[in-house]
C-alpha cells in the first residue's frame, strides 16, 4: 500500500504561494457550477486539486467534481462513504467503470493533492485512468475497472453541467472540506509535475507550483479559489485564472467561507473529530465550531497541531455559553492523555482549561484539579483569549480584550516574560516540554448546550476588527500580544 504523505504542520513551501481556499459546508449547501462548451477533446482530460478534509467519519459520500444528468448517466470524483477516493463513470447504455485506490483518507489535519489523468485513447487499459496522490501514482487499487478504449464521459460533454461540491443533478453529496487550486485540463492527460513538486529540502513533502504551465483547452479552468466576490466573473469565488474566462457560479458560499487563509502553503490548526468519544458532541464549520448538545456525556476533541516551545495565541468565540461549568476548552499536555485517547474527561490529563459559562479557570494535573476564582459568568458572544508562553511556562487567559489573573481581576500580562505577571498557570508539570494542543470537551448539562467556535487565525466568522500576528498571519478579534503567533504551519516552522 502506498504511504500517504500529508503536508506536515512544520513545513514551509517554496516560492509559489497559494493565497486562498474555499470552505465547503454541507449545512449551507455550498457548491460551484459551470456548463461545458464544445470540448477540445472528449477523451483526454486532467482534474487536479488540493483538498483538506473536515468530516471523514460520515457514512455519506462527499462529491468533489461531478457531471451528468441523473444516477444512470453521471461521472463523479468523490470521497465515498468508506472514506475512499472514488473515480467513477456510469452510462445507461454502456458498462460502468471505476478506479479506487486501496486505502482510506481520514486525516483531517493537512492538505492533500489529487490528480486524475484520463486518456481513453490508450491501448493499455491501465493507462486510461491514473490517480496521483501528492505526486505519487496510486498502483495498489481496490477497484480497477477501466473505461473502454475511446470512451467519453460527463465531465467534458458539450452542454453538460459540472459541479464542484455536490452531485451535479441533485441536492445530495455535499462536501465537507477546504479546497484550493482546482484545475480542469481539457485535451490532455497530465502528470502531477504540472501542478506540484517535491520540496528539495524535504523530499517527502509535495508542494504546489504555478499550474499556468499547462495548456488548459476550451473547457479548461484554473480556479485559485482565493476571492470572495459573489458574482460569476473575474472577481468572484469561482473566477477562472486560466485565461479562458470559464468562471464558475457560486451557490450558497458566503464571503466568510471564501478567501480562507488556510491553504496548502500555510496550513492552520483545526480541531480533530477522531478524538471524540461521545456522539452528542459535533464539529462543523471546517472543524472549528464545537457544539455540545443537551445531555451530552464526556468527550474531548484535540487540535490538529501541537506546540512544544514558543509563544502562541488563539481565541474562542462563545456563541452560546450553555449552563454550569462542565463544558470547557483550553490547552492540554498531549502526552498525558494519549493512553486515554481523549476518552474521558477531568482526571485523565494535565492541562489548563476555562469553563464556557461560569468563567472559572482550572489547572488539572493527573486527577488533581485547582479551581481559580470565578470572574463572573461568560455571556453569549464573549471572546476568550489564550496566550501560551512555552518559553517561560505561563498561560494567560483573556476575556474581551482584558487578561485576567487567578483572582478573577484584570492584570494578566502575556508580555511580562519571566515574571509571569498574572498568569493563570505556571505549572511545569503541564508545560514540561511535551507537546501542547488546544482541546474542547468535558461533560455536559442536561438542559442546555455549549456552542464554541475556535479561532486559530482562520475563523468561520468575521471578527469585527481584524488583527494579524507580527508575521501577518491570522484574523483575530484582538491583537495577539507582542511576540505571540497564530498556530499555523509557517509559524510552527519558524518558532515551534
Amino acid at each position: 500500500m502506498t504511504a500517504q504523505t500529508i503536508l506536515p504542520a512544520n513545513s514551509v513551501t517554496g516560492a509559489y504561494e497559494v493565497d486562498g481556499s474555499v470552505l465547503f459546508v454541507p449545512a449551507q449547501s455550498t457548491k460551484l457550477t459551470f456548463t461545458q462548451g464544445t470540448p477540445t477533446n472528449t477523451k483526454k482530460m486532467t482534474i487536479a486539486f488540493w483538498v483538506k478534509f473536515c468530516n471523514t467519519i460520515t457514512s455519506d459520500a462527499q462529491e468533489i467534481f461531478t457531471g451528468g444528468a441523473d444516477g444512470s448517466n453521471e461521472s463523479f470524483i468523490r470521497l465515498n462513504g468508506n472514506q475512499q477516493f472514488q473515480v467513477r463513470h456510469d452510462h445507461a447504455s454502456d458498462t460502468s467503470w471505476q478506479v479506487i485506490p486501496h486505502r482510506t483518507f481520514q486525516d483531517e489535519s493537512g492538505w492533500v493533492h489529487f490528480v486524475v489523468a484520463i486518456d481513453t485513447t490508450q491501448g493499455t487499459a491501465s493507462n486510461r485512468v491514473k490517480i496521483y496522490v501528492n505526486g505519487v501514482q496510486e498502483t495498489h487499487l481496490l477497484a480497477a475497472n477501466y473505461p473502454a478504449e475511446d470512451e467519453t464521459n460527463f465531465w467534458n460533454t458539450d452542454g453538460d453541467g459540472v459541479t464542484i461540491g455536490n452531485r451535479n443533478y441533485s441536492g445530495d453529496g455535499y462536501g465537507d472540506y477546504y479546497m484550493s487550486e482546482f484545475c480542469f485540463i481539457d485535451g490532455s492527460a497530465e502528470a502531477p509535475t504540472k501542478f506540484g513538486e517535491f520540496d528539495p529540502d524535504t523530499p517527502t513533502v509535495w508542494r504546489p507550483i504555478n499550474p499556468l504551465v499547462n495548456t488548459f483547452g476550451t473547457n479548461g479552468v484554473y480556479l485559485k479559489l482565493s476571492l470572495a466576490g459573489q458574482s460569476t466573473n473575474a472577481a468572484g469565488i469561482g473566477a477562472d485564472s486560466s485565461g479562458n474566462g470559464n468562471h464558475y457560479a457560486q451557490s450558497n458560499i458566503a464571503a466568510i467561507y471564501a478567501a480562507r487563509q488556510d491553504t496548502p502553503s500555510n496550513n492552520f490548526c483545526t480541531m480533530i473529530k477522531h478524538h471524540a468519544s461521545s456522539s452528542p458532541w459535533a464539529l462543523s464549520n471546517g472543524n472549528l465550531t464545537c457544539i455540545q448538545t443537551a445531555g451530552a456525556t464526556n468527550g474531548l476533541y484535540a487540535g490538529s497541531m501541537m506546540v512544544t516551545k514558543g509563544k502562541w495565541y488563539w481565541e474562542g468565540n462563545i456563541a452560546e455559553a450553555g449552563s454550569g461549568d462542565r463544558s470547557r476548552f483550553g490547552m492540554v499536555n498531549y502526552d498525558s492523555v494519549t493512553s486515554n485517547a481523549f476518552s474521558t474527561c477531568q482526571g485523565s490529563f494535565s492541562g489548563v482549561e476555562s469553563s464556557c459559562k461560569s468563567a472559572k479557570h482550572f489547572d488539572t494535573v493527573s486527577g488533581s484539579t485547582t479551581e481559580h476564582t470565578n470572574s463572573g459568568d461568560f455571556a453569549d458572544d464573549d471572546i476568550m483569549q489564550w496566550a501560551i508562553d512555552l518559553d517561560n511556562n505561563a498561560i494567560y487567559i483573556g476575556r474581551n480584550g482584558t487578561y485576567l489573573t487567578q483572582s478573577g481581576n484584570s492584570g494578566g500580562d502575556p508580555t511580562s516574560g519571566a515574571s509571569k505577571t498574572g498568569a493563570i498557570s505556571t505549572s511545569t508539570t503541564i508545560m514540561n516540554g511535551g507537546p501542547m494542543t488546544p482541546y474542547a470537551g468535558h461533560s455536559a448539562g442536561t438542559s442546555d448546550r455549549t456552542f464554541v467556535t475556535f479561532n486559530f487565525g482562520n475563523p468561520p466568522y468575521a471578527p469585527s476588527s481584524g488583527n494579524a500576528d507580527a508575521n501577518g498571519y491570522g484574523n483575530f478579534e484582538y491583537a495577539p500580544p507582542s511576540g505571540y503567533f497564530a498556530i499555523c504551519s509557517k509559524n510552527l516552522a519558524e518558532y515551534g
